[in-house]
């Protein structure tokens, strides 16, 4: 029932909406982390409609699940990710979603490598 309804209320709604990044985000009481019956149709009825997963780590701390839920759905190259900050100010961790260029982030990564130099005192 609950995949009916997740699907007729906004699966097939975002369909229509043309855009680059979908972007479906939620407090979904399915622990990702966990196998199960209902887990797995949820998983496989999100990849069917060409969502991925952004989240796979804890994001309950009081049960050790992940019960927040990101999944992404994109027209272009990209780079995503997501962090999930071990902060306990409520019962869910706080979660950032990050969202680039793909080929941006490579170019960030060849740039941003340590250098060391070494400072050399000549005494004239």
């Amino acid at each position: 029932m609950f995949l009916n309804q997740l699907k007729t209320t906004i699966l097939e709604k975002a369909k229509t909406a043309h855009a680059n990044y979908k972007i479906l985000i939620g407090d979904i009481h399915l622990d990702v982390l966990r196998t199960s019956l209902h887990t797995n149709k949820y998983l496989n009825f999100l990849v069917e409609f060409g969502y991925f997963k952004i989240i796979d780590t804890i994001t309950r701390h009081a049960s050790n699940s992940c019960l927040v839920h990101i999944f992404m759905k994109s027209k272009i190259i990209h780079y995503s990710k997501s962090i999930v900050s071990p902060i306990t100010i409520s019962d869910h961790y706080p979660i950032f979603l990050i969202i680039g260029n793909l080929v941006t982030e490579i170019i960030n990564q060849i740039h941003s490598q340590e250098i060391k130099y070494t400072i050399l005192y000549y005494q004239i």
